[in-house]
């Protein structure tokens, strides 16, 4: 799995504003994961109310099929994979205990 997809499973997305349209009296809002590239989108009225729930666009690649990441043991594999890929690209200070 991509570094950026591992890292955004493991401590969420880093959203940035991306588009807004109007539908009627209406607004689809869209967010973009400035890391992974993810979007969200959300309908809302104009003085805030959600319209439906938030809806996801995934970048390929980003989605597992029976992969099983939403699992317990799941997660624990990505929080592994990103602490081997920081250990792999960053120095480490080590403290005694």
């Amino acid at each position: 799995m991509d570094a950026e997809f591992i890292t955004c499973r493991s401590w969420g997305h880093s959203w940035k504003p991306h588009t807004v349209t109007q539908i009627g009296r209406r607004y689809v809002v869209r967010i973009i994961c400035m890391r992974c590239e993810c979007i969200r989108s959300e309908l809302l009225s104009l003085d805030g109310q959600r319209q439906r729930h938030n809806s996801y666009s995934y970048p390929q690649g980003y989605l597992v099929p029976g992969g099983g990441l939403g699992s317990v043991e799941g997660r624990q594999r990505v929080r592994s994979q990103l602490l081997a890929n920081l250990l792999a690209n960053m120095e480490v200070e080590v403290l005694p205990e």
